[in-house]
Order: C-alpha cells, then structure tokens, then sequence
C-alpha cells in the first residue's frame, strides 16, 4: 500500500476535505487508486474517488462494509482505520 498526499483526480466538491491518496497492489501492480476525502456538507461522508470524472467515486457514511466490497485486502482495512482517525483528531 502506498500513501500520497496529493490527490490523483479531480473533485468537484469544494465542501470536501481531501484527506489522502491510498494505491493497493496485487501481484506488484496496482489494484486499485482512491483519493480520499470526508464531507459534512449534509451528513458526514467519505468519498472515495477513482476517477475524474463526476460519477467516479463511492460514498458512504458508515464504512462498516465499504470500501471492502471493491477492495478487500488488508491495505484497504489499513487505509480506512486511517481516514477514521484523521476526521477524528480534525474534530478536536
């Protein structure tokens, strides 16, 4: 798993706060390339964006189950227990 601080795509949500970029890997390629963000605009949110364009992202606001039905592996688990804990120490 690779973490990055610059996010990979574009968003079109200035009400967004971008967290991080994670990219996981199988068999040393890239499975999968998330810029992370968390929003309150309404209900708090993750977005997790794969692409540019508008519809390229999943959401949710409780990440029991997600991202785990796109990406399953450790990394991913890793990546959102991470997300979890930057919103949290944001709101202190």
């Amino acid at each position: 798993m690779t973490i990055k601080n610059q996010p990979l795509f574009k968003h079109d949500c200035d009400k967004c706060l971008y967290l991080f970029t994670v990219i996981t890997y199988s068999h040393n390629k890239i499975k999968f390339e998330f810029d992370i963000y968390f929003c309150e605009a309404h209900e708090p949110t993750y977005v997790f964006r794969y692409g540019s364009d508008g519809p390229d992202y999943y959401s949710s606001s409780d990440l029991k189950y997600f991202p785990y039905q796109c990406d399953d592996s450790p990394d991913m688990e890793e990546a959102v227990k991470l997300a979890k804990r930057i919103v949290e120490m944001r709101r202190k």
